[in-house]
């Protein structure tokens, strides 16, 4: 019932162009579904704070449709280039399948296995590649809502469960990359005074598109760093970092990512000192920039 109401939502959302009230109110519908009707719960916070286990109590319920509603549009406002959600949907997936199956839980591992499958065959149309310059077909809203759903879901069963296979700080840090920019692009609106789901160019994938770097050079670049955060976040727990630690990294790293996102020509300029553009030349130019807009497949959020 909730991938069936995200669905509906999602399909007359990319056909009538629905305004994000009733979207929320359709995601939030879903998450009750969830929380109402299977025992997939966020049900602890781990030791985030150093002084024990956080668990949440009477409070799961709620703590889970927000973790819900949050990564579906954490998905959903990341969806601005061909190619960027189904990579950072995909590459947490096959980590949380690893996990999985090494942690005796073969079962749920074989099924974010077929979810991964299908997202790679969705990212062969998708994806920009020197045989295909421009995508054959688009998430849209639908796509990419139900994309976060499935990854709430999956998330929550691999961290949030009593006795989870990660800490839940660790599935932050493997959820990086969505998060981070949802939550630095809705607080930058809420302190410029506009409301969180109003659409700009302030995510990162639109500064660097702006500075001169190639759709397929960001998408590379977002996955690169995707993969960076999952293995230093199971490399931390496995070498024994302690959660609160590993919290106030993740609160550091959403700091400057939100900095980084206020100064568009400062990121951009740090950003070329590491990897160069496509368009080597648009270097000397840089505050000059003013590339058309990038096509948006996610609609609302974004």
């Amino acid at each position: 019932m909730a991938l069936l109401a995200i669905t509906v939502i999602g399909v007359a959302d990319d056909r009538l162009e629905l305004g994000h009230r009733l979207k929320f109110f359709t995601q939030f519908i879903a998450a009750l579904v969830i929380v109402s009707g299977t025992s997939v719960h966020v049900l602890h916070f781990g030791d985030m704070l150093g002084f024990g286990p956080i668990l949440l109590g009477k409070w799961a319920y709620l703590v889970t449709a927000i973790a819900i509603i949050g990564l579906i549009n954490a998905i959903n406002m990341i969806d601005g280039l061909d190619g960027l959600a189904g990579m950072v949907t995909l590459l947490p997936i096959l980590v949380f399948s690893s996990i999985a199956i090494g942690g005796n839980q073969v079962l749920l591992g074989l099924e974010m296995l077929i979810l991964a499958g299908a997202i790679t065959g969705f990212l062969y149309f998708n994806l920009r590649t020197p045989w295909r310059t421009r995508a054959a077909t688009y998430l849209g809203d639908t796509g990419s809502m139900l994309l976060g759903i499935l990854l709430a879901w999956y998330s929550i069963q691999i961290a949030g469960a009593e006795n989870g296979l990660i800490f839940p700080i660790t599935a932050v840090w493997i959820l990086a990359v969505p998060l981070l920019d949802m939550g630095s692009v809705m607080l930058l609106r809420m302190l410029q005074h506009r409301s969180p789901f109003h659409a700009d160019r302030q995510h990162m994938h639109y500064v660097l598109i702006d500075g001169g770097y190639s759709v397929g050079q960001v998408v590379a670049i977002k996955s690169l760093l995707s993969l960076v955060f999952a293995w230093g976040a199971l490399q931390a727990q496995k070498l024994g970092v302690p959660e609160f630690v590993m919290f106030l990294g993740f609160l550091g790293l959403w700091a400057i990512y939100t900095v980084a996102l206020s100064q568009p020509d400062q990121c951009r300029r740090l950003m070329y000192r590491l990897i160069s553009p496509k368009g080597a030349a648009t270097a000397s130019v840089l505050p000059e920039i003013n590339l058309p807009p990038t096509d948006n497949r996610g609609g609302a959020g974004n």
